[in-house]
């Protein structure tokens, strides 16, 4: 009679592709890791270019305020969307409050202005009435 000899399964057996799976999920939550980080890196780099945008959008708002008010001294501020064909859409604010010898702009600017969380900047500025030379009234 013939005996079969069976080998005894090792105690080491699957211990390789046990190995190979823990790799592998050690390798994704550092992909996921990475991807994640990288993604917040861009958002944050939006942000911060939106910030400058808005900051450059409130200087010019400002000008264009001080331009409308040598034209039109009754001039009370208005909403400004300049175009910006090759960027995002802009907004800026502008309101003018006037106390006894000095005027006030104030111009809040949203960039993009069509975003549910856009970039924010607001500031005021002081402007003074201009002063005439002596013998001329101003107009």
């Amino acid at each position: 009679m013939r005996r079969i000899l069976t080998s005894r399964p090792s105690p080491r057996r699957g211990w390789a592709l046990v190995t190979a799976i823990i790799a592998v999920v050690a390798v994704s939550v550092l992909t996921a890791g990475l991807a994640r980080m990288m993604v917040a890196s861009a958002r944050e780099t939006e942000q911060r270019e939106g910030v400058v945008q808005a900051d450059q959008l409130a200087e010019s708002a400002r000008w264009r305020a001080e331009a409308q008010l040598r034209q039109q001294p009754d001039y009370t501020g208005e909403t400004w969307s300049p175009e910006n064909p090759a960027g995002p859409a802009l907004r800026a604010l502008i309101t003018i409050q006037r106390a006894e010898s000095r005027t006030q702009i104030h111009v809040v600017c949203l960039v993009p202005a069509d975003d549910p969380r856009p970039a924010r900047v607001e500031q005021t500025w002081t402007v003074l009435p201009p002063t005439s030379p002596a013998g001329v009234e101003n107009p």
